[in-house]
């Protein structure tokens, strides 16, 4: 649990850009290894204070120093709390490797992409038999007193109709869903037509409507989000504007301190400054300034802050959604007045 009132900061590292997967949304498995694949834990030494800092790539658990990169951040960042956001491929090199972790940081969450059920994930991730594994791996992390196990589903054209059942599924597991919606991007070298809201309202509104049913306040949480994506996928807004640079931001493989994934706007980089002065330079000043309206995407990374700064406003939402939804009368068709962004329609 991460305490709201603290200003720290949310990252996401791209500790690779090498991946062992094939996915259909996502071409950074092309990427040749180089001398810049692979971060250097000494990069982090001067990341801090943060809130989440969140490891992805890439495939994370391919870095041969992980382990020695997440404790790199703790000794920086004791309370941090620590996100994998993994294919879950391998289950036993993930297993052996979080369990070294879990000696010196026990805030750990491991987020295992599943797009599908069955042969429906193999296919979007392009490995056979990319299902059990997942599975088997989700269930090896319980095994080793890993509490904090999700799943996340990326939306796309080819598995939207497939997501009542990764839900189902996940449900089943006792994990959350985190959701993210298939897009252009600079780092994964993709370009990807906008996905059309009336295609997914169908299959993702109900599950917005179960967590606004649910006693759970993580639950809570979720649905705001994912009616975020739903209010994003129609509007192309996102409900609260960016804050790139004041709460998050993104370090790339070479210690390139970034905007975020889709737009790779540069402020610095590790490898010749420290992070508190790449993040109160001009070049980054300026860019929180003209950032705050940018509305290039609506992912978990970059709504954490935004959700946390704003907490009352969500909750406030949260109340008069959650009766809503018990009443039946809960629509994702409709905006916000505490969020006025998800009513604008694009021009």
């Amino acid at each position: 649990m991460i305490p709201v009132w603290r200003r720290n900061y949310d990252v996401l590292v791209n500790v690779t850009n090498i991946c062992d997967a094939r996915c259909v949304m996502c071409n950074i498995w092309k990427n040749q290894e180089g001398p810049k694949s692979w971060l250097s834990p000494e990069m982090l030494r001067t990341v801090k204070p943060l809130s989440t800092v969140s490891f992805a790539g890439g495939e994370p658990f391919l870095h041969r120093q992980i382990v020695e990169i997440v404790r790199a951040v703790h000794q920086q960042n004791p309370r941090a709390k620590v996100v994998f956001s993994s294919n879950g491929f391998r289950p036993e090199p993930i297993v052996e490797k979080v369990r070294q972790i879990l000696e010196f940081h026990r805030n750990v969450q491991v987020t295992i992409s599943l797009d599908g059920v069955g042969e429906v994930h193999d296919r979007i991730r392009g490995i056979p038999g990319a299902w059990n594994k997942v599975n088997r791996t989700f269930d090896r992390l319980g095994e080793i007193g890993l509490k904090q196990r999700n799943f996340a589903f990326t939306i796309t054209r080819d598995n939207f109709a497939a997501l009542p059942g990764v839900y189902a599924h996940a449900r089943s597991k006792g994990a959350g869903l985190s959701l993210a919606v298939a897009q252009s991007s600079k780092f994964l070298n993709v370009e990807i037509p906008p996905i059309e809201f009336e295609m997914v309202y169908p299959y993702l509104a109900p599950i917005v409507e179960a967590h606004l049913k649910s006693g759970n306040p993580m639950d809570w949480v979720r649905a705001f989000f994912q009616f975020g994506v739903l209010r994003y996928l129609d509007t192309r807004q996102r409900p609260i504007e960016c804050d790139v640079f004041e709460h998050q931001f993104m370090i790339d493989q070479a210690g390139e301190v970034l905007s975020c994934h889709p737009l790779l706007l540069r402020a610095g980089s590790l490898g010749e400054e420290e992070l508190p002065k790449i993040l109160t330079c001009p070049l980054a000043n300026k860019m929180k300034k003209e950032l705050r309206t940018c509305h290039a995407c609506w992912e978990v990374c970059t709504a954490r802050s935004a959700i946390r700064t704003n907490l009352f406003k969500v909750g406030v939402w949260v109340v008069g959604n959650k009766i809503l939804a018990h009443l039946g009368l809960w629509s994702g068709r409709r905006g916000s007045f505490l969020f006025p962004l998800t009513r604008r329609k694009p021009s």
